[in-house]
């Protein structure tokens, strides 16, 4: 059992240390940006050598495994997001939004995206963390200090594969399923769609919530106030959409 101890730390040390040699790329993989992969860039050579990235079936650099991805997300998680989720959470009454047994969570993200709006991006801009990341982490703060607050249960599930990160909150019996991406256009938008009501289905739930950060409006176009906050409605699922606005 020690040597085991042994082997996963020396194991976890050498991957955080590896990749923290290049934290911005790995950073921006880890949150589903598409960078191309060819061992003819130092950097994803060195990354690659480590065992720290892998080539994925489409040409693009992926964290190596799901584990990986997980350590890496935990090991890099900015005080900064928690410091702006407490802002949060304590200029809110969330209990207004604990209607029975059930959280209305719609309502709680649409004060995520609003705080944002607010505030949240003059934070991004003074954060070294790439786009990519800050406002996943932001959002992952924001729930795991609510669930603390009330007594409920945050789990994650990466595929940096994908750029996706699902938060799963549970409370008091029910399961709220948040599916969280980056805007890369609307074919990345649709096939985040897609996916989420797979998991929908997998899941026996008919409600899901789509969180998408907007960090480009430059490259993607602007949008409107009409475009932030919508639902999807499918045959067997609906799917409530916030855009989050990154960028000016």
């Amino acid at each position: 059992m020690k040597k085991l101890v042994r082997e996963r730390s020396y194991n976890y040390e050498s991957l955080t240390r590896h990749a923290s040699e290049h934290q911005v790329p790995v950073l921006r993989i880890l949150f589903g940006a598409r960078l191309k992969f060819t061992l003819n860039t130092p950097w994803i050579n060195a990354l690659n050598m480590h065992g720290v990235i892998i080539e994925n079936a489409q040409g693009f650099c992926e964290i190596a495994n799901p584990i990986y991805a997980r350590i890496l997300t935990d090991y890099w998680k900015p005080l900064e997001s928690d410091l702006q989720a407490s802002i949060l959470i304590n200029s809110h009454d969330l209990r207004q939004h604990i209607i029975g047994d059930q959280l209305e969570m719609d309502e709680l993200l649409s004060q995520f995206r609003q705080f944002v709006e607010r505030r949240g991006r003059e934070a991004f801009k003074v954060t070294p963390m790439p786009q990519e990341a800050t406002g996943q982490y932001l959002l992952m703060a924001y729930l795991d200090l609510l669930v603390r607050q009330i007594g409920g249960d945050l789990f994650t599930e990466i595929d940096s594969g994908e750029g996706r990160m699902d938060l799963i909150v549970v409370y008091r019996g029910h399961r709220y399923v948040v599916e969280t991406k980056m805007w890369y256009g609307q074919a990345k938008f649709d096939q985040g769609v897609e996916q989420l009501e797979g998991y929908l289905e997998t899941e026996g739930a008919s409600i899901g919530y789509l969180v998408v950060f907007h960090a480009r409006p430059n490259v993607y176009g602007k949008l409107t106030w009409e475009q932030l906050e919508f639902v999807i409605e499918r045959e067997k699922s609906n799917i409530q959409v916030y855009f989050v606005r990154l960028g000016e």
